[in-house]
């Protein structure tokens, strides 16, 4: 049987337009995905000691709501990144603004979309698959 292939993030830029778009495959249904990007779950796995901590996180999960997270940086200097949910259609899409702290600029929109990504798992026989009423029954 062969090994599942692990496949990178990645991640493109158009600076003219000023639009990143990143994928990533997480091997998790997209419920248990959308959990963790839109509760304090987030503050379990966001950041890096090297940069930043996420320390809190809340969000009022409906058009108009309210969110905001907290950290510290790496130098120890308190943080927050804060906006409005513009869009949810859970377990599918969330869109967001995003203003940080740190920087006087107008908000930035984010959109998060979680897309189902059936993988066939590979299977292996010693024997022909086997057969009943001239069905065929796959093995995994």
């Amino acid at each position: 049987m062969s090994a599942r292939t692990k496949r990178a993030a990645s991640a493109i830029a158009d600076s003219a337009e000023g639009i990143v778009m990143a994928r990533v495959e997480i091997a998790a249904t997209p419920e248990r995905v959308f959990r963790a990007i839109t509760t304090d779950e987030v503050t379990k796995w966001w950041g890096s000691p090297e940069m930043y901590r996420t320390t809190a996180f809340t969000a009022d999960l409906r058009p108009g709501g309210a969110w905001r997270s907290e950290g510290v940086g790496a130098d120890g200097s308190a943080f927050h990144v804060s906006g409005e949910v513009l869009e949810i259609d859970p377990p599918k899409k969330f869109v967001q603004t995003w203003k940080p702290s740190w920087e006087n600029a107008p908000p930035t929109t984010i959109t998060k979309s979680v897309t189902w990504i059936r993988r066939i798992r590979p299977w292996a026989t010693t024997r022909p698959p086997s057969t009943r009423n001239g069905m065929l029954l796959a093995r995994r």
